[in-house]
């Protein structure tokens, strides 16, 4: 069995991989699941935070009209890409807004499913 490791960014957790390097997330643009076929799908944070990770926190803050705190938050999972971000996203890496926009309603989505099933 291969040994995870975890990868941080300003002290957040952003993407898991094996010792041999191989990553367990999805891919920026793979779509609403991140690329990972029936696999549960990925805060679109966590998969902007692994595309920009040689980009500095602050730097990208600017591009999105964040303060370095509130993208840290995306980039952890604990706050939404909105809209405006997608836009900008989209016109950063040349998808558009879709694919972004996508993700955070299948993480919103299989969040509530998983709220649902804990609640009595």
């Amino acid at each position: 069995m291969e040994k995870k490791r975890t990868r941080y960014a300003q002290g957040k957790q952003v993407r898991t991989q094996t010792a041999k390097g191989a990553r367990t997330g999805g891919r920026a643009g793979g779509g609403a699941r991140g690329g990972r076929k029936g696999g549960a799908p990925q805060h679109p944070g966590v998969v902007l935070a692994s595309v920009l990770a040689d980009t500095p926190l602050s730097l990208a803050a600017k591009w999105f009209g964040l303060t370095p705190e509130a993208l840290a938050r995306v980039y952890a999972g604990e706050a939404p890409v909105t809209a405006e971000m997608a836009a900008q996203a989209g016109s950063i890496f040349g998808t558009g807004s879709a694919p972004w926009l996508e993700m955070q309603a299948a993480w919103d989505e299989a969040v509530a499913a998983a709220e649902a099933r804990e609640a009595p």
